[in-house]
């Protein structure tokens, strides 16, 4: 059971929405206070609350309606008996509506305005995770709250097969008698212990003496809270997961509600598992690690969770659909279907894109998922630069640098493309998805009919990005950057002496620094004339070192910016002015 779409009104921020999600997972991406959070709060209330509560209703005078469409797996089909979508078997439209704080929500057939049970809707099992709780308190044993109600229930199915443990079976009862005489013969002193007779002792349950004998440590013998958050945070969210799957295993109407048993006897559990900024407190690398690793679980495709879920809850197999609140690139996967952007446009409306509405031909899509690890930064961006390639990638964050311009401030991205010809798909994917974008090409490439429909493209002045560059320095300033380069190597930047010689250009190439003496030639028209002469050569050279360093170098030493790159850059920034 996958909840395909959402349409929501009257709820928080969310209010006119309207959501569509992919099966397995969904990253819910969008600026601060916009309602991310929301989205998970809402379907923790659909599946596991009774009502919403006052400050859930945007306008306390009106009914919260929540219209949601449920995709039914084959085995599936008949949970709701004859109700489904008359268009589809295998899909249900349901209307969640509460009227005012004070009732409950109830839920109702879209199409026949049946009563449907509450249970029916609880099968969806939502596991909601918010970072905002403190991993120690859960992660030991010793806890009545949280996920460590798991861990407990470990100590549980292990001593309740052995009745007859007793406590001297654990403790060395003869250290420990000594101990509680020291111990009672300090606090007989204090006279609140002996007026009401309180003493130190050992508890009665040999399960909670055990559960506070055990805790998690590392293979360095540190406990698990001493170590870092990540670390804490990493393990939380799984050990969360199986505590609540432990919650519906110990009723048992509510584990044979919960899970879908087929003839053979295979027991499936459907899981909605919402996960609140799971990559706080985890480095870029944990951050992949863990989302690969619960999204395997939700899957079915994590074999010794899977043993897991079997040997303590009876479960086969897992049917999962993630949703995961992120402001991390590092957490999203290769696949934009699996995005869903919350965002304002220009007129400050709030408004939804989901990628699984996006429809791109096979071939592009396929490549735009090849190219998505070097674009995730850009769906939690206001605007988007594409330029071609590498050398112009830090070019353009330099070009802001003396522009005095800070990119960060005004959330936009600048991204390679990789070539010209990926820049029109990728300018239409970020436009579906409400991202404004702005695109440099070469000049050499302007004529494509492909380019014609693009907005806010720029081009070239000369063929490429180290044309503009060559024509944009002071032939002084461009030996001055050659000579600063390749000090060792005087080849380098010497290399215009002959053509130097011919127009006239009288320079000592033993007196250094050259573009020193470069600059105090007076006829200006000579120098222009001698660049002009060398330009092939040059632009040769450039285009045959083409990289992301060159780039830097080249645009912090050129003599102005071009003009083509601060028309984008400004640009950008106006797309990006508007709240």
């Amino acid at each position: 059971m996958k909840i395909k779409r959402l349409d929501i009104s009257n709820y928080r921020s969310l209010d006119g929405l309207s959501f569509s999600f992919h099966s397995e997972v969904n990253f819910i991406v969008g600026l601060n206070n916009i309602g991310k959070s929301n989205l998970l709060k809402l379907l923790n209330t659909l599946v596991n609350k009774r009502n919403f509560i006052d400050e859930d209703f945007n306008d306390i005078d009106k009914s919260i309606e929540i219209k949601i469409t449920l995709f039914l797996d084959e085995d599936e089909i008949g949970v709701f008996d004859d109700l489904f979508d008359p268009t589809n078997e295998r899909q249900i439209n349901i209307i969640a509506l509460q009227k005012n704080p004070d009732e409950n929500i109830t839920f109702i057939h879209a199409e026949t305005e049946t009563v449907i049970s509450s249970s029916l809707i609880k099968k969806l099992n939502f596991i909601y995770y918010d970072s905002l709780r403190k991993p120690s308190n859960e992660l030991n044993f010793n806890t009545k709250s949280g996920s460590g109600r798991f861990l407990s229930h470990l100590i549980d199915l292990y001593t309740k097969n052995d009745e007859k443990v007793q406590l001297e079976d654990i403790i060395n009862n003869t250290y420990l008698a000594g101990l509680l005489d020291y111990i009672n013969s300090k606090l007989e002193l204090i006279e609140t212990f002996e007026a009401n007779d309180i003493q130190a002792d050992t508890g009665n349950e040999v399960k909670e003496i055990l559960s506070r004998l055990i805790i998690l440590k590392n293979d360095e013998n540190f406990p698990v809270d001493k170590l870092g958050y990540g670390i804490q945070f990493s393990n939380l969210v799984p050990i969360t997961i199986l505590e609540r799957i432990f919650n519906i295993k110990k009723r048992k109407k509510t584990f044979e509600n919960a899970v879908i048993t087929d003839g053979n006897g295979t027991v499936t559990l459907p899981i909605t598992l919402g996960l609140d900024e799971p990559e706080i407190h985890l480095h870029p690398h944990l951050q992949r690690k863990l989302i690969k690793y619960i999204y395997r679980i939700t899957t079915n495709s994590q074999k010794d969770f899977n043993n897991l879920l079997s040997d303590l809850f009876g479960i086969n197999n897992i049917k999962g659909q993630l949703f995961v609140v992120t402001h991390s690139p590092n957490i999203l996967l290769d696949n934009y279907k699996h995005i869903v952007r919350i965002y304002k446009n220009s007129n400050g409306e709030v408004l939804v894109s989901s990628g699984v509405n996006i429809e791109l031909d096979d071939d592009l899509e396929k490549h735009l998922n090849k190219h998505m690890q070097y674009i995730k930064e850009a769906f939690f961006s206001r605007t988007v630069i594409f330029v071609e390639g590498d050398s112009e990638l830090l070019a353009m964050k330099v070009f802001a640098e003396r522009m005095e311009i800070d990119l960060d401030d005004y959330e936009i991205s600048v991204i390679s493309a990789g070539s010209a010809d990926s820049i029109p798909p990728l300018v239409d994917l970020f436009n579906k998805f409400g991202i404004e974008t702005v695109s440099i090409i070469d000049g050499d490439k302007k004529e494509g009919d492909k380019f014609k429909t693009i907005k806010n493209l720029y081009v070239t002045q000369g063929q490429d990005f180290e044309e503009d560059i060559y024509m944009y320095f002071n032939f002084s300033d461009y030996i001055r950057y050659l000579e600063e380069q390749y000090t060792d190597d005087p080849k380098k930047y010497l290399f215009f002496m002959g053509q130097a010689k011919k127009l006239g250009i009288q320079i000592n190439p033993r007196q250094r620094p050259v573009y020193k003496e470069l600059e105090k030639i007076d006829n200006g028209q000579n120098l222009d004339r001698l660049k002009e002469e060398l330009k092939s050569d040059v632009l040769n050279s450039l285009r045959g070192n083409k990289s992301i360093l060159q780039g830097r170098l080249l645009s912090e030493a050129v003599t102005e910016i071009p003009q083509t790159y601060r028309d984008a850059i400004e640009k950008a920034m106006e797309l990006s002015i508007y709240e």
